[in-house]
């Protein structure tokens, strides 16, 4: 699960919360995550049991995870800057391709995960 940006709560961290067993308990972690933006949409790549990566669509581009969220790194190279991503998508078919679309109804595809 994600977490907006609280505007309403300021006392929240923004970020990512995680469990391992079944909703029991939760991780937060934020590493490489802006804490003032929104986390509108996640997707998940999952090509093997090892090979897994987590997308987080943002008002301020696209991040990743290779390590079930505990850190997270921007990856806009190629996407404008200055728009708000609110969708993310892998193809069921190909793990490798992935698509985000902006509030300006435009969608971006990568082939190179």
């Amino acid at each position: 699960m994600a977490t907006q940006h609280q505007t309403l709560y300021p006392e929240l961290e923004t970020g990512f919360y995680r469990s391992t067993d079944g909703g029991d308990s939760w991780e937060f972690f934020n590493e490489g995550l802006p804490g003032n933006i929104s986390f509108v949409d996640m997707a998940i790549s999952y090509n093997s049991e090892t090979d897994r990566r987590i997308f987080l669509a943002s008002t301020m581009g696209l991040y990743f995870s290779d390590n079930i969220g505990e850190t997270w790194t921007l990856c806009n190279d190629g996407l404008p800057i200055n728009a708000m991503y609110n969708v993310v998508e892998v193809a069921p078919s190909d793990h490798d391709i992935i698509a985000v679309g902006d509030d300006y109804n435009r969608v971006f595809i990568s082939y190179d995960k």
